[in-house]
């Protein structure tokens, strides 16, 4: 599945083709949180491909995702960006609240992709209530992939995220929820924008 050989091609290869099983996805994880630069990057490159199954499938993946997540937070900069127009490019749907996991870790290293991530979260969130359904859990409080995600697409915005912030009532869940520090995260960074 990865091109090249030697000792980080094979971890990667084992990683990659076990990724949609429960124990696959931990080694994925295991080699995108702590495995050599080297390995990171192919590891990049085989999410980046076209031709493998790659990014899209897996953040689709029950499982796979969160070695994905840990991928996009460790990466350097400029791939983590460029993951993120990977995604937007396959047409990834962004606003399921059973991946914000996903959105989090793409909206927080998005990098020079950030402008074209919140257009495109904002162009997916047609109705006035996707960041409540984003942020909100079922029991009042505040989901920690939600609140760091819409935290990250707060940052630099323009106007639409912030609109539909303000229109929701996140920030009135985050300051109820306020011992968490995704809660925090998300108040600070609406007070950043001039909101709350």
């Amino acid at each position: 599945i990865l091109e090249g050989g030697g000792a980080a091609a094979r971890p990667a290869r084992i990683a990659y083709g076990l990724a949609a099983d429960a124990a696959g996805s931990v080694v994925l994880e295991a080699a995108a949180r702590y495995a050599s630069p080297r390995l990171v990057a192919k590891l990049v490159e085989a999410a980046a491909s076209a031709s493998g199954p790659g990014l899209t499938k897996w953040a689709d993946h029950g499982v796979a995702n969160f070695g994905l997540q840990a991928l996009l937070r460790r990466a350097p900069e400029a791939d983590a960006a460029m993951l993120c127009g990977t995604a937007l490019d396959a047409g990834f749907v962004l606003l399921r609240r059973e991946r914000a996991g996903v959105l989090s870790a793409l909206a927080e290293r998005a990098g020079d992709a950030a402008p074209r991530l919140r257009a495109a979260v904002v162009a997916e969130g047609p109705d006035e209530n996707w960041v409540s359904s984003l942020v909100a859990d079922d029991r009042g409080g505040v989901r920690e992939h939600g609140a760091r995600a819409v935290a990250a697409l707060l940052n630099g915005d323009d106007g639409p995220v912030e609109a539909a912030v303000g229109r929701s009532d996140v920030l009135t869940r985050c300051a109820a929820d306020f011992r968490r520090p995704w809660a925090r995260a998300l108040l600070e960074a609406a007070a950043s924008a001039g909101l709350g």
